[in-house]
C-alpha cells in the first residue's frame, strides 16, 4: 500500500471530516495544520482515504491541500 492507514486522535479526525466534507463540496481545500508532522500526517491520511481522482500535498510546510484532480484540468 502506497499509502498505509495511520494512527489519528479524535479531535484531528474530526478535522479530517472536515476536510473531507470541504474538499467534496469544493473540489479542494486548504487547511492550516498545527505543525509540519501533523501536516504531513494529514496528507498521508487523506490520500489513504480520499477518493480516487482526489489527492493531498503539503504546501508551505504547515498547510494540507486537497483537491479534485480534474479540477486543476479546467
Amino acid at each position: 500500500i502506497l499509502f498505509p492507514e495511520i494512527e489519528i486522535s479524535d479531535p484531528e479526525l474530526k478535522t479530517l471530516r472536515m476536510i473531507f466534507r470541504k474538499t467534496k463540496e469544493n473540489d479542494s481545500h486548504l487547511h492550516n495544520c498545527e505543525d509540519a508532522a501533523q501536516a504531513e500526517r494529514f496528507r498521508q491520511f487523506l490520500m489513504h482515504w480520499l477518493s480516487e481522482g482526489y489527492a493531498a500535498l503539503v504546501v508551505r510546510e504547515t498547510q494540507v491541500n486537497t483537491f479534485s484532480e480534474g479540477h486543476i484540468l479546467t
